[in-house]
């Protein structure tokens, strides 16, 4: 085939990445936003000078519990031109229902901070529908970041934090702690 009229497979790609910014990710959650997507990874050419007959990209997609993994997955598969494979459908986002005792201690021992989302990743997906809350020290835009770190003040906070839940959560259950 001659170069002019051979398929570039990283032109193909590029194309389906450009096309992502014009995808519906469905309904807004309240707290989460909508579904989203980051490219992460791309690969594509053995050689400068051979067009490229293969490109793959990895598509890190994070969603929210209004829309299922496999219903997300068959409107990307119908928008996009590239071949798609799920290298993971385990992960399910959660949410816990704000009139849990174990969010509601949360949010006592929070004070003025009402309850949030968070788009990242946390071992809650595995709990299995055990009521649960997410909550750590530090800011949550320095998470998952090369540079990730908390403050030592931002420790003390959160291990207060621990604690407050802690006895918030057994005091409305009729427990006392020492």
């Amino acid at each position: 085939t001659p170069p002019e009229e051979a398929r570039n497979a990283i032109v193909a790609a590029a194309e389906d990445v450009l096309r992502l910014r014009e995808f519906d990710w469905g309904p807004i959650h309240p707290r989460l936003g909508r579904a989203h997507a980051n490219i992460t990874i791309i690969q594509g050419g053995i050689a400068h000078n051979v067009i490229p007959d293969a490109c793959e990209f990895c598509l890190d997609v994070r969603t929210t519990p209004l829309e299922s993994h496999a219903a997300l997955f068959a409107r990307l598969n119908e928008f996009l031109q590239s071949e798609l494979t799920v290298r993971s459908d385990r992960l399910v986002p959660v949410e816990t229902p704000e009139d849990s005792p174990i969010v509601r201690a949360a949010s006592a021992a929070a004070g003025e901070r009402p309850p949030a989302g968070s788009p990242t990743m946390s071992d809650m997906v595995f709990l299995a529908g055990t009521p649960a809350v997410k909550i750590g020290p530090g800011q949550s835009i320095r998470s998952h970041t090369p540079d990730e770190y908390i403050l030592e003040s931002e420790l003390i906070e959160g291990a207060a934090a621990y604690i407050a839940i802690i006895r918030s959560y057994f005091s409305a259950a009729g427990e006392t702690m020492t």
